[in-house]
């Protein structure tokens, strides 16, 4: 059995996780295994369905708070359980000091995902250490991932991405969010959402990289002249904040927050569209999925043209105002129509579950 480790921040409902969770899912347990080792020791929401399928979890102590007993984890576990492949999911180049590890504990093979396009603001010191190992997965990594350009040019440079560069896309089961009309009515009818409102969505994070606050601001633009409500699907550290912002704008009998959900397909079925107004991403997975249930997306200019594989998918500055996001996102939900076809469609593009997990299997265990 070919086996692989694959190093996460944490195992929580995230693009980066919820790849990685469908590869899993997919892959054939007979031959391949997949582990997994966080940087954060706490119980991650998927931890309990990885070892359902067979798969370890190892926590570190706290690779930002014990630096060396974390890596010292790391190189015991490698070395004790002969993994072949070491793979990590991160934004910043630092992490590939957990790689070089790994190769001093004999594993053969490293595999880097890019998972971003840039780091937050904030995040100062991060930002630092991103420049100075900046070089360095051009030396500790032998299969460099993401799933866009734009996230690959981030971690690896222009230069980086012109040799041993695999994109590797973020697949989906098509066939689950193939839409479906009763689907719809049940979601909307268990959200006590009635036909004639106008329901607009977003699934992610709650943390700056969303933008929740433009994303309410354009909201407030819609209700003023729709019957119209939003849902928001997450969680996450600005939370608190944005149920604030709601609060004070009285908006509060309007916009739902539903919290982590394992129904994603349903209420994808259930939205008239989408609003994504992030300052960067990597390649929003959750948008491949909305273009599969034929749901209409609008996103800002700083996410990566790549998502786009339908006519679902329109794009505006982040300086436009409130009022021109409200008008294009509604004038893209008139002219929708046909929703049921765009599953086929996404599948075909070479995002299906099936065609990624190949691929993946090629490049991690091959």
């Amino acid at each position: 059995m070919k086996k692989v480790l694959c190093i996460v921040n944490l195992m929580e409902p995230g693009g980066a996780e919820t790849f990685l969770m469908k590869i899993l899912r997919s892959l054939d347990r007979n031959l391949y295994s997949m582990d997994f080792m966080t940087t954060v020791k706490k119980t991650g929401y998927y931890d309990d369905e990885i070892k359902r399928l067979g798969g370890k979890i190892y926590n570190m102590p706290s690779l930002k708070c014990h630096p060396v007993q974390s890596m010292y984890l790391l190189y015991d576990v490698v070395k004790r359980n002969g993994y072949e492949t070491v793979m990590i999911s991160t934004s910043s180049s630092v992490y590939a000091v957990l790689l070089l590890i790994a190769k001093i504990a004999g594993c053969c093979k490293t595999a880097l995902r890019s998972t971003n396009s840039n780091l937050p603001q904030e995040a100062k010191l991060l930002r630092l250490l991103h420049k100075i190992f900046y070089l360095l997965p051009k030396y500790v990594v032998d299969v460099k991932i993401a799933p866009s350009k734009l996230a690959g040019e981030f971690m690896f440079g222009k230069a980086g991405v012109k040799h041993n560069f695999n994109i590797l896309n973020n697949g989906i089961p098509s066939s689950k969010f193939l839409f479906s009309s009763q689907e719809r009515e049940k979601i909307r009818k268990d959200l006590g959402i009635e036909k004639n409102v106008l329901l607009i969505g977003h699934i992610g994070r709650f943390e700056e990289q969303k933008n929740h606050d433009f994303l309410i601001r354009i909201f407030n633009e819609i209700r003023k002249i729709h019957n119209a409500k939003l849902v928001l699907i997450g969680k996450g550290s600005r939370e608190d904040d944005i149920k604030d912002m709601v609060m004070n704008m009285h908006l509060e009998n309007d916009v739902l927050f539903l919290g982590i959900r394992n129904d994603v397909p349903q209420l994808l079925m259930g939205m008239d569209g989408m609003i994504f107004p992030s300052l960067y991403e990597g390649m929003p997975n959750v948008i491949i999925e909305a273009q599969a249930t034929g749901l209409p997306c609008l996103l800002s200019d700083r996410i990566t043209s790549e998502c786009k594989i339908t006519d679902l998918v329109e794009f505006l500055q982040l300086t436009d105002s409130e009022t021109t996001w409200r008008d294009k996102i509604t004038q893209m939900i008139d002219k929708c129509h046909d929703r049921e076809v765009y599953s086929d469609m996404v599948d075909k593009s070479g995002y299906g579950i099936e065609n990624v997990k190949n691929k993946f299997v090629k490049l991690i265990f091959e």
